[in-house]
């Protein structure tokens, strides 16, 4: 791992514990990206995410319960566009 991503690991695990206090998951996330950015010259927010979402994945891995209700729910994953004009094969 870079530092960039060890860093984001390491706030990650220090941070999850007081999401409540920082105001839930947005602000989170937020608190992490930004200052992820601000602290490593020439990583831009689109940058920051990518490693928030790396980092994630890895503290999901070895702590889980500090991952527990972060994300989108199971229902609001259903990905793709709906169908809004369904159609039937006829053979």
């Amino acid at each position: 791992m870079n530092a960039k991503l060890n860093w984001t690991v390491a706030r990650f695990i220090e941070l999850a514990p007081r999401r409540a206090e920082l105001g839930g998951n947005a602000a989170f996330r937020k608190a992490i990206t930004h200052e992820l950015s601000e602290l490593f010259d020439g990583c831009s927010l689109a940058s920051a995410a990518n490693y928030y979402n790396q980092a994630k994945k890895i503290v999901s891995e070895q702590h889980p319960e500090l991952v527990e209700g972060l994300g989108r729910s199971a229902d609001a994953k259903k990905g793709g566009a709906h169908v809004r004009f369904p159609h039937s094969v006829v053979a």
